[in-house]
């Protein structure tokens, strides 16, 4: 996150969802969550929140309440579930994760 001009801090809890806070120059706070994959949530709705994920060298930081509205329209499981959490980014979702890599 330096790299883009954030200082980062980690929260000793999962506070309002997020692992940590990223800070930029002009005072501006993402709340990041960290998963290990592509991950959305119910419980993450409506908190102003980014995931933070690597699938295989890359990194992607995308909003989840967008995210989860794609992938839910997308996926009937997510809206029985609550959630989804997918391990490799699957052929309809590669367009609209490009624009979060970082």
């Amino acid at each position: 996150m330096a790299d883009y001009g954030y200082t980062t801090y980690k929260m000793a809890d999962d506070y309002n969802g997020a692992d940590f806070h990223a800070v930029g120059t002009k005072g501006e706070v993402i709340k990041i969550q960290l998963k290990g994959r592509i991950e959305i949530l119910n419980k993450y709705l409506k908190k102003d929140i980014y995931v933070g994920f690597r699938n295989k060298s890359q990194w992607y930081l995308f909003p989840h309440d967008h995210m989860h509205n794609i992938i839910s329209n997308h996926s009937e499981g997510a809206k029985r579930n609550g959630g989804r959490s997918i391990k490799d980014i699957p052929k309809w979702l590669r367009e609209e994760m490009d624009k979060y890599k970082i």
